[in-house]
C-alpha cells in the first residue's frame, strides 16, 4: 500500500492535494452548514454536494491525469525511463477510484450528521448516503474516462457541467417520483463498475502503446 500511495503521490502536485482533499470537503460541508442553519432550510442539500463533487472531481482531474490517454501523452515520456513505469500507473488509477470513494463517502457521511443533528431531518442510507455516493463516482470517472483522451482544461469544464447537469435531472425525477432510490442505486452501480473497470483498462492500454509509439 505504501509503494501504491508513492505511486499515486508521483502524479499530483501540492496545490491539486489542497485543493482536492482540503478544499473541496470544506466547501461542501460549509455549504451544508450554511443551508441547514443560516437559510433554515429543512430539505435535504445533498443535491447540491452531489453536483458540486462530481463538478470538482471531473475538472481537478486536469491536474491528475489530464490527457494521459492522448496519443503522445507529456507524462509518459519519463514513466518509458523506468522498468516500472507501467506498475506506477496501475497503482495511481486504482488508488484515484479507491479515493473517491473514501472521500465521498466522508464527506456525504458528515452532510448527513448535520442534516441529522441540526435540521432534524429524518436521513435515508440509501437516499442520502449510498445513492449520491455511487452518482458521484460513477458520473465522475465516467467523464475522466473521455476527459483523459484530451489536454485540454475548457473540456474537463464542460464534461463537468454535463454529468453535473445529468446528476440534478436523476435527483430531480427522484424527487417527483418518476424513478426510485433503488433503481437509480442500481444504474449508477452498474455504470460506476464499468467506468472504473474501463478507466484502468483503457489508460493502461495508452501507456503499453506509448512504449512503442503507437
Amino acid at each position: 500500500m505504501k509503494r501504491s500511495i508513492k505511486s499515486y503521490l508521483v502524479f499530483t502536485s501540492r496545490a491539486y492535494r489542497l485543493f482536492l482533499y482540503l478544499g473541496v470537503p470544506l466547501f461542501c460541508i460549509g455549504m451544508e452548514l450554511i443551508m441547514v442553519i443560516l437559510m433554515k432550510m429543512r430539505t435535504s442539500g445533498i443535491m447540491s454536494i452531489l453536483c458540486t463533487l462530481i463538478f470538482a472531481e471531473v475538472v481537478s482531474d486536469t491536474w491528475f491525469l489530464g490527457g494521459i490517454q492522448e496519443k503522445h501523452a507529456e507524462k509518459m515520456d519519463y514513466l518509458k525511463t523506468s522498468a516500472r513505469g507501467m506498475s506506477v500507473v496501475k497503482s495511481a488509477l486504482a488508488l484515484d477510484l479507491m479515493r473517491r470513494s473514501v472521500m465521498t463517502t466522508g464527506i456525504f457521511g458528515v452532510c448527513c450528521l448535520l442534516e441529522a443533528g441540526l435540521a432534524r431531518r429524518q436521513i435515508s442510507i440509501r437516499a442520502d448516503l449510498v445513492m449520491p455516493l455511487l452518482a458521484v463516482f460513477s458520473l465522475s470517472t465516467a467523464a475522466v474516462l473521455i476527459t483523459r483522451f484530451f489536454s485540454y482544461f475548457y473540456i474537463n469544464v464542460l464534461a463537468g457541467y454535463l454529468v453535473s447537469a445529468a446528476a440534478a435531472v436523476c435527483c430531480v425525477l427522484l424527487s417527483m417520483g418518476v424513478v426510485s432510490v433503488n433503481t437509480l442505486i442500481a444504474i449508477y452501480a452498474g455504470l460506476g463498475t464499468a467506468a472504473g473497470i474501463l478507466a484502468v483498462w483503457v489508460a493502461m492500454k495508452k501507456v503499453e502503446g506509448g512504449y512503442y509509439d503507437k
